[in-house]
């Protein structure tokens, strides 16, 4: 996906990141990357889309004109690392599931993934490796290690697993490789959801607990907006987050994307590999089930309401 076209010289130089939508995602994430200062192409492009119609009679404007509806390249391969403290694991979490789906899909457009995290090896970082994916231990605090284990991919993106990874790395990647797109990918609003928590701790209702929301004095999102700010591109998981940081936090909407699961879409009837007969009539089914970890709070404080305030109606 193009950025759209700049209605200004200065957005020429700032184009609005790509739409990482579940159907297509991450096409022409190298787009987000600024032009250089020296790049006349570019700069003759946007002159030329805001050039009045006498001026456009010019020989000097009918040169830009002709640059501009010239066919771009085709993109080139770009080296992408995703960098965090623990593994992503599909089978473990739903944050596990997105982050492996998102690289998937970054790698099936032709693009090279690598996938960093300060943790120890373990299953999961074998069960990335045997997919194909180049994986590295990037210890926390050790800056040598990092800058040698992100420079065998020379990257030209960056994507934070959470904004305690940029927190730990984004200083080294912007002084190591400052030419690398630096992409947040927040998972979560995880200060929404830990003012939350704590309105729901405090007794609150359900409706109260669902308009409880940080203020500025909150240090969880203050160290969020941070992260944020620093970086490029932010990948929120909903349309709602995504207007949230935008309006009430006030971050620059053309530097957010909306990302939530880059996962197949199960076709009616489908599950996985395996045909299944889908039962529609609500009188035949029994009981209830719910997936998740609750190793998660939200996940618990769920099922308790699903349990004790949904189910018994």
């Amino acid at each position: 996906l193009a950025p759209s076209s700049p209605s200004s010289p200065r957005a020429s130089h700032h184009p609005s990141p790509p739409s990482f939508a579940p159907t297509s995602p991450v096409v022409g994430v190298n787009q987000c990357r600024k032009s250089a200062p020296h790049d006349v192409t570019t700069s003759m492009r946007a002159a030329s889309r805001l050039l009045p119609a006498p001026w456009t009679r010019a020989p000097r404007a009918r040169r830009a004109h002709r640059i501009a509806c010239a066919p771009s390249p085709p993109p080139r391969a770009l080296s992408v690392a995703f960098i965090g403290w623990e593994w992503p694991e599909e089978h473990a979490s739903a944050a596990g599931v997105r982050t492996v789906a998102l690289a998937r899909a970054l790698r099936a457009r032709g693009h090279r993934v690598a996938i960093l995290a300060c943790a120890a090896e373990n299953p999961a970082s074998e069960a990335l490796r045997a997919e194909g994916f180049a994986v590295r231990r990037a210890p926390a605090n050790r800056g040598r290690e990092t800058r040698e284990a992100l420079g065998k991919d020379a990257p030209d993106v960056v994507v934070f697993d959470r904004f305690l990874a940029e927190e730990a790395f984004g200083a080294r990647v912007r002084e190591d490789f400052p030419r690398a797109v630096r992409v947040l990918d927040m998972q979560d609003a995880h200060a929404l959801r830990r003012k939350r928590m704590e309105a729901w701790k405090g007794g609150a209702s359900a409706e109260e607990v669902v308009l409880a929301t940080p203020d500025a004095r909150d240090v969880n999102l203050q160290r969020e907006l941070g992260s944020a700010t620093r970086s490029d591109v932010t990948l929120a998981c909903s349309r709602v987050e995504l207007e949230w940081l935008a309006t009430t936090c006030g971050l620059r909407r053309e530097r957010l994307c909306e990302a939530s699961f880059f996962h197949p879409r199960i076709a009616p009837g489908v599950i996985g590999a395996n045909e299944v007969e889908v039962r529609d009539d609500f009188e035949r089914r029994r009981g209830f089930a719910t997936v998740g970890t609750f190793k998660h709070l939200p996940n618990v404080d769920s099922v308790e309401f699903l349990a004790a305030e949904v189910w018994p109606l």
